[in-house]
């Protein structure tokens, strides 16, 4: 039966494996190790954030309990100066056992991600320009470009104007970030072309200096913009080192993935399209949850991400309905589908009040009664497994063991029953159930 059991981890295993190299997606490279198919290298590459365009190398283990345990998940290089990177651990929810959460919750690693779903969730974590913390609160660590506005008033008694304000979390500047979201806004608004008048040499690079109109005036804005100190810092140390085992640091995958041909100065000259401003109104919130939804069904996986990466709603929206894991009807540990296995819901039952519940999360009778699966993709606990008639085929090979599941669910309520009536000092009022043998 062990032997068995392996067979079906490996076959999960062989099909996450299958879907990253059938989907690719940009920003996610992997490479499996031919002596060992559970370690692998995983190269993300964000596409936002303070480390765009920057390939980022991480060491990839699948623990013996995977996909019960999430993949042991470890950055390659030290001293990437992120809040959450000590060493090479990381600090993640996403890699976190469910020991290691708080109890209750239910946010994190599931069984139910595929090693693709999973590894698209790391990519947008390393994308965020705002990281969020244990406590509640977050750390803004910026963009890849860091941008500061002042007026041409204040210009003239600033010594390095381009360090006025960091705008990521806690700072001395505090009081100048209010101001700098409203230049920024007017700045935007202004839609005349903007001029580069200097561009400086710094120790983290080249810093440009901007103005938008010829005439000076007092109320004139100039925008300077450099590099993420931290994207100059991570690449020095990324450029140090390469894989022995994949082609991360080599011609082919190389650690930085922007063009070389493109300059800072190149970026700043070109005319902005109309069609790239955002709209001066969001009009989403005039949709109602249903249209939402009924989009997002039309909709592929990655943009999903996207959407929900840009509006904070559909997000919610999507997690709220596990729109990624309802789109196939499968086991959400094995991936087991409907015609491979016997698919049902896992159920709960609460001797207290004596209820029956379920988070209706699709589970494969062989990952319940041989991989001993009693936790939803909620984390929720339950005791038994129901199959369910999805369609004639599934019944007709399910029959048998739906009529032991739901025995074995009344079974659990009568004796739930019977231990009420006997704490309340009350006969028995449990009749015989009509699945008890005769």
């Amino acid at each position: 039966m062990a032997t068995q059991n392996s067979h079906r981890l490996l076959a999960r295993l062989q099909r996450d494996l299958a879907e990253l190299r059938e989907q690719p997606y940009p920003g996610v490279a992997v490479f499996t190790d031919d002596a060992d198919i559970r370690k692998f290298c995983l190269v993300l590459t964000p596409p936002a954030g303070p480390w765009k365009d920057l390939a980022l190398h991480f060491d990839v283990r699948l623990p013996a309990s995977w996909p019960l345990d999430p993949p042991s998940v470890s950055t390659s290089v030290y001293g990437i100066d992120h809040p959450n990177l000590f060493g090479s651990y990381i600090c993640c929810d996403l890699l976190k056992s469910h020991e290691e959460l708080e109890r209750g919750y239910t946010g994190g690693y599931t069984p139910a991600l595929t090693l693709r779903g999973l590894f698209l969730q790391f990519l947008t974590f390393f994308s965020s320009t705002s990281v969020e913390q244990d406590y509640g609160s977050s750390i803004e660590i910026g963009d890849a470009m860091i941008t500061t506005y002042i007026t041409e008033h204040d210009l003239a008694t600033a010594s390095t104007p381009w360090d006025r304000c960091c705008r990521n979390g806690p700072c001395t500047c505090q009081p100048l970030k209010g101001q700098q979201l409203d230049l920024e806004r007017k700045w935007k608004d202004d839609f005349r072309r903007e001029t580069t008048l200097v561009e400086y040499k710094t120790t983290y690079g080249p810093v440009i200096h901007q103005v938008k109109g010829a005439s000076a005036s007092p109320d004139r804005i100039h925008r300077f913009e450099k590099r993420n100190p931290r994207w100059r810092q991570t690449f020095d140390l990324i450029t140090r080192w390469t894989c022995k085992t994949c082609p991360y640091g080599s011609a082919d995958l190389p650690h930085n993935a922007s063009s070389a041909d493109i300059t800072m100065q190149d970026a700043v000259d070109v005319e902005p399209s109309a069609l790239h401003r955002p709209p001066p109104t969001c009009v989403l919130h005039l949709l109602n949850d249903d249209i939402l939804l009924e989009i997002a069904s039309h909709l592929p996986s990655e943009v999903l991400i996207t959407f929900g990466q840009a509006y904070l709603r559909f997000q919610h929206l999507i997690s709220g309905h596990h729109i990624f894991l309802l789109r196939e009807l499968q086991c959400f540990f094995l991936k087991t589908p409907l015609n491979q296995g016997i698919l049902g819901i896992g159920v709960a039952l609460d001797p207290g009040p004596r209820t029956l519940s379920s988070d209706f999360d699709w589970l494969s009778l062989e990952a319940f009664a041989e991989h001993r699966v009693r936790k939803s993709i909620q984390k929720r606990d339950f005791q038994y497994f129901l199959p369910l008639a999805f369609n004639k085929p599934h019944f007709d090979r399910a029959k048998k063991d739906i009529w032991t599941g739901v025995a074995a669910i009344d079974t659990a309520v009568r004796q739930a029953n019977a231990n009420v009536d006997a704490n309340r000092g009350e006969p028995s009022r449990t009749r015989c159930s009509p699945f008890s043998s005769k």
